[in-house]
């Protein structure tokens, strides 16, 4: 940028208003700064004299005042009483009258106020003693500040045409102050007044004056030269600025011939660089197409592999992570070094049919060998790329994982499968539940019946054996139903204290019959046999579950082994079992046995290794969780070839002193007395059930439906009634909701409930509670007598 000669006499015009401007606020600092200083001192000297005249006024006070000659201008002071000794003689005779320290104070300032240059001084209060001590209207509105706690008040003011900074400070009681002053009621501490000390400014101000003119002077000096500094630094900046701009304008000329040369260099560099990026752009173009398609290629997220006519693979990192290898590991293997053997023939196929051009491209589906050994199941597509010439270069493979698809496909079709199993099963479980119930209540007659005729006859009568008879096919098909629901897992669960010798020896028929004559059946058991605390259809359940499947493993003879024992584990035999006395059940096979994969999945439902018309999988899960309900635990044993061994834990009951498993034998019938109320509506139970109770020695009353039950209920006919016998499922509404609006009047009324219903449908009413007395439908004279016998004892009075 070029700087001419105006434009440095401008730059120095406002650098001269600059410094003026700065000298003339520095003047204006400097005077106030005086000016305060002036106040400061007079200040100074204004308390200098208050202290001085307060020391004068103690010292006076200390001694009690002073004693002066009499004279006019020092009469004795009226308000000092005598008893102070006010007026003395000396022994030549002269006349002496005390001054106290206020009066001689009072003389003192009136001295100072003949000369104007002297520091003037006025002792006085709000309660003055002597009118001279009045105080001014200033004086007296500064003793009106003290009294609020002000401890100093100053102010410049104009006296006799002459100005003087007035001080004034308040006088505070002591001891000596009372020899006088304590008749007007002061006290040691009270502000008694004050004494105003006028400093004259006259003689400060002439000094002040000859500071400000030697600042003022001092500040001209320095301005001038500041200006002079000014001039000679522009002046010579100006003859600089000449010169360099005369020098500057000749390397412009050099710039501008130079520029002319530069533009004809460029012009020529233009063409050269032109014909070097026409070559550059063929290889960039040549470049950029490389690196897109080595982007797509190495990047893609589709499994991609540049395969060699000899197999060697060039594959992307998505088709390395499929058989799980890193890109240096894959590449350069051949493709058949990861293909399952199986496989490899059918894909020679294919590449050959595309390097024969009888197939543009080939799809098939084939495995690879994972790095990890498992088997990956992937939809392969090859195409071929060729030269000019047609000559095979490589092949262009993309794969596709589908293991997981083909997976989750044969995973929704066991699904499907195993949902039609289980509706296979529930229509089995509904249609033995609805056979039962009309079953039960055939088998009830049947055995009630025989009951009440075996009762009324001796064995040597002619049809007594027949009855006998007659009432055992009535218990096995009783127990035939019972069996069937529990395959249905729908019979009533009643734990009970059992002993599991008993029990699963009552069994042993049966199961021989499920299993066939083929197989030898054994038991073994300890005598003297731990009592467990179980449900006896479930261990019917339970037995029949593992001896099918014991035979299914069994190909023609061969043995199942029952034992049944004692065992204890302790905290530190190395079981991840809970420490404690057990029964063990033991049901071992020697038949074809399990691997470990099926072993894992045994428990699983609807897991079965039999064909679909044999097994539903539903069985093992049964087992298993019924010995968990029981708070049991289950092991497995078995291998190919060996057989199969399940042992069954259930944990031992601790019995009361005195109790036995095998309870001691029952009356076979318990009579009784009292008045039984039937409600049924199923006509042939009615009439049997009533004639039962009625050969038992009860009376009877029978009605049809619960609401003749609710309406009896409200007449004084039934007081006479000791005990309700009902049927649970009915019309109009179920035993247990009749039951609990006759219970709301009849609070102390036992119930016993009936029902031939499935669990199931018996739980839904609330019949199956721990508390609630049941008997399940058909039941014989024996059964019904201890029932009826049980509940009636539960009667409150």
């Amino acid at each position: 940028m070029r700087v001419a000669s105006n434009d440095v006499k401008f730059y120095a015009i406002i650098w001269s208003v600059i410094w003026t401007l700065v000298v003339i606020v520095s003047f204006i600092w400097s005077y106030s700064q005086l000016k305060a200083n002036t106040l400061e001192v007079a200040k100074s000297e204004a308390r200098i004299a208050f202290q001085k005249d307060l020391l004068y006024r103690k010292w006076a006070a200390q001694h009690g005042g002073i004693y002066v000659p009499t004279t006019s201008e020092t009469p004795p002071n009226p308000n000092l009483p005598n008893s102070l000794e006010r007026d003395i003689s000396t022994p030549s005779g002269k006349a002496l009258t005390l001054i106290n320290p206020a009066y001689m104070t009072r003389q003192v300032f009136e001295l100072a106020t003949k000369n104007n240059d002297f520091v003037r001084g006025h002792i006085t209060s709000l309660n003055p003693i002597r009118k001279e001590n009045a105080p001014d209207p200033w004086e007296r509105a500064v003793l009106k500040a003290f009294e609020g706690g002000v401890e100093e008040v100053s102010e410049v003011q104009t006296i006799a045409g002459q100005q003087y900074l007035r001080l004034m400070r308040p006088f505070v009681t002591e001891q000596p102050c009372l020899k006088c002053h304590a008749q007007q009621g002061y006290k040691i501490g009270d502000i008694r007044g004050g004494i105003s000390v006028s400093i004259p400014l006259s003689e400060i101000s002439r000094y002040s004056k000859g500071i400000i003119n030697g600042t003022g002077a001092a500040h001209v000096l320095v301005w001038f030269l500041g200006i002079c500094m000014i001039g000679l630094s522009s002046n010579k900046l100006s003859k600089s600025t000449s010169a360099i701009n005369e020098k500057r304008k000749q390397l412009e000329d050099e710039i501008a011939e130079r520029q002319k040369i530069q533009e004809r260099l460029d012009f020529k560099a233009k063409k050269l660089e032109a014909e070097i990026n026409s070559r550059k752009q063929s290889e960039e173009a040549l470049q950029t197409s490389e690196g897109i398609f080595r982007d797509l290629f190495y990047n893609s997220n589709v499994a991609i592999s540049m395969t060699e006519i000899d197999g060697r693979l060039r594959a992307n990192k998505a088709f390395c992570r499929i058989p799980g290898y890193t890109e240096e590991e894959l590449n350069g293997l051949r493709w058949q070094e990861i293909t399952h053997p199986d496989d490899i023939e059918i894909s020679t196929e294919n590449v050959n049919a595309v390097i024969s051009r009888e197939k543009e491209t080939a799809n098939w589906e084939k495995r690879y060998i994972h790095k990890d050994g498992h088997v990956v199941l992937v939809d392969m597509q090859i195409s071929l790329q060729r030269d000019n010439k047609g000559n095979p270069l490589y092949f262009i493979t993309t794969i596709t994982d589908i293991t997981e698809r083909r997976c989750a496909e044969e995973e929704k079709a066991k699904l499907e499968e195993q949902l039609r199993q289980s509706q296979k099963m529930e229509s089995v479980g509904r249609l033995a539940g609805g056979v039962a119930h009309d079953f039960n209540n055939m088998l009830g007659v049947i055995l009630g019946y025989s009951d009440m005729e075996l009762n009324r006859m001796e064995p040597p009568q002619p049809h007594y054996a027949s009855f006998v008879e007659i009432k055992k096919a009535a218990e096995r098909s009783a127990d035939l139903t019972r069996q069937l629901l529990a395959f249905a897992r729908k019979q009533t669960i009643n734990p009970q204290i059992i002993d599991l010798n008993e029990t699963i020896s009552k069994m042993l028929k049966m199961l021989q019959r499920l299993i066939g004559e083929d197989i030898c059946l054994k038991l073994q058991a300890d005598a003297d046999l731990w009592p467990v605390k179980i449900d006896p259809s479930q261990i019917d359940q339970i037995m029949a579950n593992l001896c099918v499947n014991a035979r299914d493993a069994i190909d023609g003879e061969g043995k199942i082994s029952i034992e049944i024992g004692n065992c204890t584990f302790d905290a530190d035999c190395g079981t991840d079992e809970l420490p404690g006395e057990y029964v063990q059940l033991l049901v071992s096979d020697n038949g074809c046995g399990m691997d470990r994969e099926t072993l894992d999945h045994i428990f699983e439902p609807f897991f079965t290794t039999k064909g679909l018309e044999v097994g539903t999988g539903l069985g093992l899960a049964t087992v298993f969780g019924i010995v968990k309900q029981n708070d049991g635990f289950i092991n497995v044993y078995s291998k190919n070839g060996l057989g199969t061994t399940f042992k069954l834990y259930f944990p031992r009951v601790t019995l009361e002193k005195g109790f036995s498993s095998a309870e001691a034998p029952e009356p076979t019938i318990i009579s009784g007395s009292g008045t039984v109320l039937l409600v049924e509506d199923e006509a042939s139970l009615r009439k049997m059930v009533s004639g039962m109770l009625t050969q038992l020695g009860y009376q009877v009353v029978v009605v049809k439906t619960p609401m003749d039950a609710i309406a009896l209920c409200k007449t004084d006919d039934f007081k006479q009634v000791d005990v309700i016998l009902t049927d649970v499922v009915m019309p109009e509404m179920n035993g247990k909701e009749m039951c609990n609006r006759i219970l709301a009047q009849h609070p102390d009324i036992p119930v016993l409930f009936m029902s031939g219903f499935t669990a199931d449908i018996i739980e839904s009413r609330g019949i199956l509670e721990e508390s609630v007395n049941f008997i399940h439908k058909p039941f014989n004279l024996q059964k019904l007598s201890r029932m009826i016998w049980k509940t009636m004892g539960q009667r409150t009075h």
